[in-house]
């Protein structure tokens, strides 16, 4: 249980920063964006880079981006899908029909600068034919846990 606790909290932590992040990005200029002076425009985010995907799968070309100051521009884009089922020659002890999130995401990604970024926080499960389904919570806690992938580097000119 304290687990569960756990990873929920980090979840709507990760969550309730996305928010804040996103309102500090409102501005208050009466002038659309696309009607600026070009010196005036803000630069066009770069696409999530890493982790390289392969088709049908795609990056987010224009996520959302946030000015952190002298930390510079983070990009932030995410994904969620879920999983309905019904079986009906069920693993013993397992159910005739469930409904879970299968992929909760949220990814940060800054990639220009310095120092470079890339962290991917949330919750998921991996089903698996033939074999009992884990739910969010224990497959979370299980596997690779909510933070399951994330690096830093040092990218010197």
């Amino acid at each position: 249980m304290k687990n569960i606790i756990i990873y929920v909290t980090a979840l709507v932590c990760a969550m309730s920063a996305a928010t804040a992040l996103l309102a500090q990005t409102q501005t208050t200029n009466d002038q659309p964006a696309d009607q600026l002076p070009s010196a005036e425009q803000p630069a066009a985010p770069t696409a999530m880079t890493t982790p390289s995907m392969t088709g049908p799968l795609a990056a987010n070309p224009n996520p959302m981006s946030f000015d952190l100051g002298p930390l510079g521009p983070v990009y932030l884009t995410g994904a969620i899908s879920g999983l309905g089922l019904w079986q009906n020659n069920p693993f013993p002890d397992d159910q005739r029909s469930l409904a879970s999130l299968t992929n909760g995401q949220f990814f940060f990604q800054k990639t220009d600068g310095l120092l470079q970024y890339y962290v991917q926080v949330g919750a998921y499960t991996i089903p698996s034919l033939g074999a009992p389904y884990f739910n969010t919570n224990k497959a979370t806690g299980d596997f690779f846990g909510p933070l399951p992938m994330a690096w830093a580097k040092v990218a010197g000119n």
